[in-house]
Formats: C-alpha cells, sequence, structure tokens
C-alpha cells in the first residue's frame, strides 16, 4: 500500500515537478478562497452582492453567504488552514495530491478485499494513470474530500 501510495504522489506530481506548475485551473469554483475566509473569519462567503470578490478584510461586512453546495470541501480545507496556516498554491496542489492518494489507498484496501492481489495492483495502475483522475487530482478545492469520504465509506461498507 506504501508503495502505492508513493508512487501515486510522483506520477501525479510530475507535471508540476517538470513544468513548474499544474496543468489545470487550480480553484475555479472558489472553494480554497471560502475556505480562507472561513478559517480567518468564520463566513461562509467571498462575494459581494455584485459578484466581485471582496478583500479579506472585509469579508464580514460586504460578502454574501455563499450557495456553493460543496461545504464539506470548504469546512475540511478551513481545518487544515488552521492547522497549517495559509498555504500557497504549490502546496495546496501537494495537499490535494495527497488526498487522492489515500483515497486511492483506501479504494484498493476494498479491491484487495473483494477480488484479490493482482485486481487490486491492476486497478492502481489504471486509476493513477486515467487521465480524468489527472485532472481531477490539480482541480484544487472540489472533489478530493468528497472521493476520500467515499472511499473511506467503501472500505467500511464492504469489509
Amino acid at each position: 500500500l506504501l508503495v502505492i501510495f508513493i508512487t501515486a504522489i510522483l506520477i501525479w506530481y510530475s507535471p508540476v515537478l517538470f513544468k513548474g506548475y499544474p496543468a489545470a485551473h487550480i480553484d475555479a469554483e472558489g472553494n480554497i478562497t471560502i475556505a480562507r475566509n472561513y478559517s480567518q473569519y468564520k463566513f461562509f462567503g467571498s462575494e459581494s452582492n455584485l459578484n466581485v470578490v471582496v478583500a479579506p478584510n472585509l469579508v464580514k461586512s460586504l460578502a454574501q453567504k455563499t450557495l456553493l453546495g460543496n461545504k464539506i470541501t470548504i469546512l475540511s480545507y478551513s481545518i487544515i488552514f488552521n492547522i497549517f496556516g495559509q498555504l500557497d498554491w504549490n502546496k495546496l496542489v501537494v495537499v490535494a495530491i495527497l488526498i487522492h492518494a489515500l483515497a486511492l489507498v483506501f479504494f484498493n484496501i476494498t479491491i484487495f478485499y473483494l477480488f484479490g492481489f493482482k485486481e487490486s495492483i491492476l486497478f492502481s495502475l489504471i486509476y493513477i494513470l486515467m487521465p480524468v483522475i489527472w485532472k481531477t487530482v490539480y482541480s484544487v478545492g472540489t472533489y478530493e474530500f468528497t472521493i476520500l469520504f467515499f472511499s473511506i465509506f467503501t472500505v467500511l461498507f464492504f469489509i
């Protein structure tokens, strides 16, 4: 499991390592910005009533409460920001890659329990090399915690 975890991290981090930046747009939905605001000001919002992102010191007075449905990502990242401080974008990509690799480990445990060793290794290789997973890994602030919690659920459900 440790080998699969490290292999996933190395392969998924390779575009950042070689290019210097991830291939996808980070925080397209604004979840990270809202998570930073929530970790500092305990307010779910980042935009004014004119759909303009307000400065962090004006969040409590000018920002509207967000209607985004993905609050578990916002709460999870705000916990990470409270523990580790405000992370820059490069560190957030590493955090997202670690979360996805951990989800892969839990999925691999489930596949190993249900089908066996060969199938779990094959599943891991396919999961690591799938382009849609690479895209999801670099879309920081979207579904990484959802995938992690779903993978934990599959382990607890099938075992």
